[in-house]
């Protein structure tokens, strides 16, 4: 038997990409994967993270979609519910399924639930794939943590994204920290609005943080996409 797993990285994030990622592989491997140290990304440092991925992704069968801010903030501001965040990360969640699926091949994919119904994620999943016969959708909240597949697709999307956000730091020229809405990417985020007079591109213009860090006017002028 087959397993895959899936998770992603940046959700919450107000700078760069959201990063999902799958992996494949058979059932045995997953002790040697165990043996390696694979395990949720964030219970590992940042040199072992780099270490497993690079041995994952040499090896093994994997796909990354990156999701960019604009993409985000389309789904978060979406009037209709079918187009919204949850909706979108499952539907990105089916294509990496449908990439590493094989009709002929049954698949277990354990996919790390960005719902607070962790049924209804697995099941849109599972509606949104092409190549359904044998593949089965099992989702949960913390997947990551729980099976050692999902684990490695969490350290795959979790070093993608980190690279990403690395190579826009050089590209902007802003240390803006991890991106997360955190003091230090407040200040950098703030002061470059201030300079330029508009929210970066690189940014998810939907996130309720920039209400809390820039003047009332401010804010309301650029939520209504003024200068």
């Amino acid at each position: 038997m087959m397993v895959g797993g899936i998770d992603e990285s940046g959700r919450g994030s107000i700078v760069g990409p959201l990063v999902v990622a799958g992996i494949k592989a058979s059932e045995q491997d997953m002790e040697k994967w165990k043996i390696w140290g694979v395990k949720d990304s964030k219970l590992l440092s940042p040199k072992k993270r780099l270490s497993l991925y690079q041995r994952l992704t040499q090896y093994y069968s994997y796909k990354t979609i990156a999701v960019s801010p604009a993409q985000v903030d389309e789904a978060v501001m979406s009037v209709f519910r079918a187009k919204r965040l949850n909706y979108l990360e499952a539907s990105i969640f089916a294509q990496i399924i449908d990439a590493l699926a094989n009709p002929s091949e049954p698949t277990v994919f354990y996919v790390d639930a960005c719902d607070i119904n962790a049924t209804r994620f697995g099941n849109l999943v599972y509606n949104y794939q092409k190549i359904r016969p044998h593949q089965e959708v099992i989702s949960r909240h913390h997947m990551d943590r729980d099976e050692t597949v999902t684990g490695a697709a969490s350290i795959i999307a979790k070093v993608e994204r980190d690279m990403a956000i690395e190579k826009l730091k050089k590209e902007v020229g802003i240390d803006f920290g991890s991106g997360y809405p955190n003091s230090k990417t407040r200040v950098a985020l703030s002061n470059f609005v201030k300079q330029t007079g508009a929210i970066p591109s690189w940014c998810r213009k939907s996130w309720r943080s920039w209400k809390r860090w820039l003047e009332p006017e401010a804010y309301e002028r650029l939520a209504n996409g003024n200068p």
